[in-house]
């Protein structure tokens, strides 16, 4: 039986997942892969925000 695991993606994480010319691109990819469906995955947000208002 698998224990849910939760991720909190930081944006440097996001960052590397849009760039496909990121030399940490295809590593995150393929972490990511390897999830199972129970486990969750976040996004911080508050760093979006901060960029947004200030």
């Amino acid at each position: 039986m698998h224990k849910m695991i939760k991720y909190i993606l930081d944006t440097n994480i996001i960052r590397y997942l849009e760039d496909d010319n990121s030399h940490l691109h295809k590593p995150i990819i393929q972490h990511l892969s390897m999830l199972n469906n129970e486990d969750k995955v976040y996004l911080s947000v508050l760093r979006y925000l901060l960029k947004i208002s200030g």
